[in-house]
């Protein structure tokens, strides 16, 4: 199946890093068992199940445009991924090295029953250079295959595919392969082999300022005043009232930010990643949320403590606009308002209105 072309990253100069950058059913008996969700009644979200836990990397290569067969060990890693917005969606946390460099990385996806398809969000950044990459796929046969349309470092079109196969229990195996022929042929540069630690992800670290942090721009500072945790009354849209709590964190070495609501313990969740595009110079976020547990983009601004993102998603009717809207209120106060409008911005509905007190410093 040939999948639209995506938002893929340029090439850089260094051959291995080339398709990191460009970055962006199993088995059923080989899956690790989640708690059924009645959020995502569609089964097929639960497709990468198997790969909830934490896991040892080993990384190889071999040179992107090269006759040479050999496959090199590049370096060995920690993969901890792990389920939100009540197993709607996987989180990925990878933490390794790759030709002796610490490299770092982050995806988020989601299935989309409406497109019948996976979505895949990635952040791997190199140094002050934070850019999502998108994928898209699904998986037959046991295999999971998703691809995003993105350039060499000769600036010429290719496409990325990533793969997922020998899924099992304990082990699987990941790879990524480059075409610069429209998919007709392929060539495998990387392949990353997982062993098991164990069935639970582990959670990520306090995020303790970095003395060397990997995006230091000024822009990134600018959400700084949402950071921490947060607890307060949210209220949904059929005007439900219920405590909720917010806790927001830096990841990444400061090249990314994460989000995560609940309410009503637990009632409903909302997850929401973002970072600031030095490309496009704007504020780039992707979220979902248990009304509706689909990834979508969002681009916004900040304006000294406030920060507004909008987007828009197809409805059955034609584009429906999405706002989200973050206030600081007083000193320790935070108001973040969820809207969406089916008429062009004419009227607006409040799917959720929050209003939080700060709890403490980030989680």
């Amino acid at each position: 199946m040939r999948f639209p072309a995506t938002g893929g990253l340029p090439g850089v100069a260094a051959a291995l890093l080339v398709a990191l950058l460009a970055l962006p059913s199993a088995d059923a008996s080989a899956q690790t068992e989640l708690p059924p969700s009645p959020v995502c009644p569609d089964v097929r979200s639960r497709q990468f199940d198997f790969w909830v836990g934490e896991w040892d990397v080993l990384n190889r290569h071999r040179r992107p445009e090269s006759d040479d067969p050999i496959w090199y060990e590049t370096g060995t890693a920690i993969a901890s991924v792990g389920p939100v917005v009540g197993g709607c969606a996987i989180v990925e946390r990878w933490d390794g090295t790759l030709t002796f460099d610490r490299v770092v990385g982050f995806s988020v996806r989601a299935f989309d029953p409406a497109r019948e398809v996976w979505d895949l969000v990635l952040l791997w950044p190199s140094a002050n250079r934070p850019v999502f990459a998108t994928f898209v796929g699904e998986f037959r046969h046991g295999r999971g295959e998703f691809e995003a349309g993105s350039v060499d470092q000769h600036d010429r079109p290719q496409i990325t595919r990533i793969t997922f196969a020998d899924i099992g229990p304990d082990a699987l195996r990941w790879d990524l392969a480059l075409s610069g022929d429209s998919g007709i042929t392929w060539r495998t540069t990387w392949i990353m082999e997982f062993a098991r630690r164990s069935a639970t992800a582990t959670p990520p670290p306090p995020a303790a300022p970095d003395s060397a942090p990997r995006c230091d721009f000024p822009q990134m500072y600018e959400f700084a005043f949402a950071l921490g945790r947060w607890a307060g009354t949210a209220t949904l849209q059929d005007g439900t009232a219920a405590p909720a709590t917010l806790e927001s964190r830096t990841m990444l070495g400061g090249c990314g930010i994460e989000d995560r609501m609940i309410v009503g313990g637990g009632a409903w969740e909302g997850y929401e990643v973002r970072t600031f595009d030095p490309l496009a110079n704007a504020w780039v976020a992707y979220r979902l949320d248990a009304a509706r547990p689909v990834l979508q983009r969002l681009d916004g601004s900040v304006r000294r403590r406030d920060a507004q993102f909008a987007g828009s998603r197809a409805g059955a009717n034609g584009d429906v606009l999405v706002s989200a809207l973050w206030r600081f209120v007083g000193e320790s106060a935070l108001r973040y308002d969820l809207r969406e409008s089916v008429d062009g911005g004419d009227t607006w509905t409040t799917l959720l209105a929050a209003q939080l007190d700060r709890e403490g410093d980030s989680p």
